[in-house]
């Protein structure tokens, strides 16, 4: 993955440590994603459901936005839902960067739905 947006990801994931599932997003638009044996990501019309199994330890999924175009408004709806007795770590973040005056923007809107004795840890880098 070196094209000339790796400098504005490696700025909010090390992808040198980056392992489990993954959606990259380019300027509005999927440009990679894998999914594991445990963690399942689906596009859908305006953002992702994020699904994770029952039982799932210790695992990482990894969703960062990454925004070169100027003028830009991306908003995404992201629904995550975390099964019984798991315990995963959410990495998300956004990076902006062109060479304009006019204003970029991304809102990720996140619901989650944890089952019985499910951890989340979310953290966020922008």
């Amino acid at each position: 993955m070196k094209d000339n947006y790796q400098d504005l990801l490696n700025k909010i994931i090390d992808t040198d440590k980056m392992n489990g599932a993954y959606n990259i997003r380019l300027n509005g638009k999927a440009i990679s994603k894998n999914i594991t044996d445990n963690i399942d990501i689906i596009t859908k019309k305006d953002g992702l459901d994020i699904v994770v199994k029952d039982n799932t330890n210790y695992e990482f999924i990894y969703l960062p936005v990454l925004i070169t175009e100027s003028g830009l408004t991306d908003i995404v709806y992201n629904d995550f839902y975390i099964g019984k007795n798991s315990h995963v770590y959410v990495i998300a973040g956004c990076a902006i960067s062109h060479n304009s005056s006019k204003k970029s923007l991304h809102n990720g809107i996140n619901r989650f739905y944890l089952e019985e004795n499910a951890n989340l840890t979310y953290i966020e880098t922008h």
